[in-house]
């Protein structure tokens, strides 16, 4: 007399196609939550590469930047303007950009983003950057991201096997001296890494003294 009786379970399995049915739309319910954080934290991470290898403690920025897509620059004298504090030991600038690379094989353009950066001061904690700086300092000189997408071409490939590989960046022809790994995102499929002096002929409507990050 004192046994309880299953009342909950008694009404699961009395119906067994319907608590089937809940079950798996619970499941589903479940697995699509599972999915659309992967996909947060996919976008978060690919979207925060850049910024988490750039080498600084303090970066500057203009007030309206946005995204790496939506670039607005501002003057280089407030990267000059930091050095009078006692505690900034060294500043350098970085420009940003979107261009057009040419695969050499396939002749087809497709869109890639390029980092200007001084090859004195490389901002980013990249191993092939930190190898291949003393190549940017020539002109045309650029590296490429080897993690981007393979329609920018077997540019890592090449590379190993030729040395340098000739490509077309902005209608401009630039050499490949070295590679380095930072991966595509939302924002590009591919990277491109290259000299400030390089990356102002490539963008010949940008100004030296406007800088996109310090």
């Amino acid at each position: 007399m004192f046994r309880k009786t299953p009342v909950a379970w008694l009404q699961l399995i009395k119906e067994k196609t319907r608590l089937v049915v809940a079950i798996a739309g619970i499941g589903f319910a479940d697995m699509l939550m599972f999915v659309q954080l992967g996909f947060q934290d996919s976008l978060y991470d690919s979207a925060t590469v850049p910024h988490r290898l750039l080498q600084a403690d303090l970066v500057i920025i203009n007030p309206q930047f946005r995204s790496l897509t939506s670039v607005q620059s501002f003057s280089r004298q407030r990267l000059y303007q930091t050095l009078s504090h006692d505690q900034v030991q060294s500043v350098s600038s970085v420009y940003i950009g979107m261009g057009d690379w040419k695969n050499p094989e396939t002749q087809l353009q497709r869109s890639i983003l390029v980092w200007g950066v001084e090859p004195n001061v490389p901002s980013f904690a990249l191993p092939g950057l930190t190898q291949n700086a003393g190549e940017l300092k020539l002109l045309n000189q650029v590296l490429f991201d080897q993690a981007g997408r393979p329609e920018y071409g077997a540019i890592s490939t090449l590379f190993q096997q030729q040395g340098r590989v000739d490509a077309e960046l902005n209608r401009q022809t630039v050499q490949v001296a070295g590679l380095f790994t930072m991966g595509s995102s939302f924002v590009a499929d591919g990277n491109i890494i290259t000299s400030d002096s390089t990356f102002l002929k490539l963008y010949q409507d940008r100004q030296a003294e406007q800088a996109d990050v310090d």
